[in-house]
């Protein structure tokens, strides 16, 4: 039965005591299972084969130790890419079967102990709400598959919040799961700037003599959005100090290279923003750090006007401001500076139409590209997958 407790307190499930087979059962049990994986890895292919002996011993050690599992699941997602394994029309890699494991184990102990505590919360609420507009709009999606994926992801992600507000409730935990995620972030960092330094990647990803560094991600973009949103906790908890701050000096370094290294304009902007709000609330000292940062945002806009920065690096910086309003691409003389940022309107555009033609469910989740040939404009025939922008993205 569900206990509701005072407003602070959490909800409690008491469950009955599950019942285990042992003895002869028990091991019969283990030698099929035993049995069964052999045969697994030895009808795969051979990497498919290691991943599953490696994995699969930490995925049963994620069942029974839950920062095991965090550990592992925050370095699986910038790297779930060299995991990925074709099931059909979906695609399962480490980090789906992490969460399973971790949300598996996390429902095994509470069934063990006879408890099941859920802590709810704002965020959690929200969300919610948002996967219930996602599944109403499955409605109206002409991809199916393709929506019932990005509702897998939703409730993965889900899962892993519930799960995190439930157990990490003390400051030791909720340390260890910032500094799982910003270990993580500080090797796909490391993994960029190489990229950065080397000039390792797609010709196209070139500006002047520099190379955009991508990751693992496979776009600037998605790489830089990853690190903007862990970015601040570095920071904050590098100004915060302790005995581990120069490790975390080293992740904000790292981090904030990277996305430097990325010349990802949208993320420059967002994360300059975001610590210049950050700074003014927090005290005296960041207040000063604020004036400082303003000082050297000014050199470089004066170097900018002036010509002295590489020429390509000027028009990439110049194109932000020259274009920092909403306007119709149909109206706009199209250059190869002005490329990226006429691109990316035109899927603003397209999702916008497509979110007032179906304002009630919109075109389906993960269904704005198979949409998106109805909602072209001009020259701009080839989807990018996403409106290029988070809001006008969930809006569609």
């Amino acid at each position: 039965m569900v206990q509701a407790a005072a407003r602070s307190r959490p909800l409690t499930l008491a469950i009955p005591t599950p019942i285990a087979p042992g003895g002869r059962v028990g091991v019969g049990i283990v030698i099929v299972v035993a049995i069964a994986l052999a045969v697994l890895v030895a009808a795969t292919p051979w990497i498919a084969a290691i991943a599953i002996a490696v994995g699969l011993p930490f995925a049963m050690l994620s069942l029974f130790q839950p920062r095991a599992a965090m550990l592992l699941l925050a370095f699986s997602i910038p790297f779930s890419g060299w995991t990925k394994l074709p099931v059909g029309r979906f695609d399962v890699n480490a980090t789906d079967l992490l969460v399973a494991a971790l949300l598996l184990g996390w429902i095994g102990r509470g069934a063990l102990h006879r408890q099941f505590v859920v802590r709810l919360g704002p965020i959690l609420a929200a969300g919610m709400l948002l996967f219930m507009a996602a599944l109403l709009s499955t409605l109206s999606a002409d991809d199916f598959p393709s929506a019932l994926k990005e509702l897998i992801k939703w409730a993965e992600m889900l899962g892993v919040m519930l799960f995190v507000s439930s157990t990490a409730t003390e400051e030791p935990d909720q340390r260890f799961v910032l500094y799982a995620l910003l270990a993580a972030a500080s090797v796909e960092s490391a993994v960029g700037l190489f990229q950065f330094v080397a000039k390792r990647g797609p010709d196209f990803f070139a500006i002047g003599p520099f190379l955009r560094a991508y990751g693992d991600f496979g776009q600037p973009n998605a790489l830089a959005g990853y690190l903007s949103m862990l970015f601040p906790f570095a920071l904050a908890l590098a100004l915060l100090g302790g005995r581990r701050q120069p490790w975390l000096w080293l992740a904000t370094a790292l981090i904030g290279s990277a996305i430097l290294a990325t010349f990802s304009r949208g993320a420059w902007l967002g994360v300059i923003i975001g610590l210049a709000i950050a700074a003014v609330i927090w005290d005296a000292r960041t207040r000063r750090a604020l004036a400082g940062g303003v000082v050297v945002i000014a050199m470089v806009g004066a170097l900018a006007a002036s010509g002295a920065l590489p020429s390509d690096v000027n028009d990439h910086l110049a194109v932000v401001f020259e274009n920092f309003v909403v306007f119709d691409v149909r109206n706009v003389e199209l250059t190869p500076k002005n490329w990226s940022l006429v691109e990316r309107m035109a899927h603003w555009q397209a999702g916008w139409a497509m979110a007032m033609d179906h304002p009630l469910t919109g075109v389906g989740p993960a269904n704005f590209e198979d949409a998106y040939s109805d909602y072209y404009l001009q020259d701009w025939l080839e989807p990018l997958g996403h409106a290029h922008n988070y809001y006008i993205n969930t809006l569609a």
